[in-house]
């Protein structure tokens, strides 16, 4: 069995890393490698492993910037020969370059347009006094003097008490007219 130096990575690390970078779960890649649960997170855990998988997702990420970077003129020169002599089923094609083209930082500004308005200063001043005037209305109307503020009294509980039951008679129930 090959021994480790410190700083060197056994092959069960680098397993565990790279079934992680292929979207494999925790307990997944424990039962892959046939190795506890408990062993699989202390090993992802560790400052070594994040630092790994760090540099791994950052050489990712630069790959793929490059290989987008190598078609970025390529798919510049199809999305004017689309726009040339283009038909209607070259839109998914044409959505496809345009991401390759957006990938290498060849979006188009999103200019975002926010109007201001300057107020007069007669402008100001009637907003103030209409401000003032409603706080001054809330201000009576929320005093107790105010013969507008309703009070409400809570409604009192009634009871009614169930009609009394008459007796069942088998007789049966006779018009009485008045003549």
């Amino acid at each position: 069995m090959a021994r480790y130096k410190k700083g060197e990575w056994s092959g069960t690390k680098q397993k565990i890393l790279m079934l992680h970078m292929s979207g494999k779960k925790q307990t997944e890649i424990a039962k892959t490698l046939d190795k506890a649960d408990s062993t699989i997170c202390s090993h992802m855990q560790s400052p070594e492993f994040i630092e790994r998988k760090g540099k791994l997702e950052g050489a990712i990420q630069e790959a793929v910037r490059k290989k987008f970077a190598d078609k970025a003129l390529w798919a510049a020169d199809k999305i004017a020969k689309i726009a040339e002599s283009g038909q209607p089923e070259d839109r998914i094609r044409f959505d496809a370059l345009k991401e390759i083209l957006y990938q290498v930082g060849c979006k188009p500004v999103e200019v975002v347009e926010t109007r201001t308005r300057d107020y007069t200063p007669e402008e100001i001043q009637s907003a103030m006094l209409v401000m003032r005037e409603v706080e001054t209305i809330t201000n009576r109307l929320s005093t107790k003097r105010s013969p507008f503020v309703l009070t409400k009294k809570a409604p009192e509980e009634i009871t009614i008490n169930p009609a009394p039951c008459q007796a069942a008679d088998n007789s049966k129930d006779k018009l009485e007219t008045s003549e």
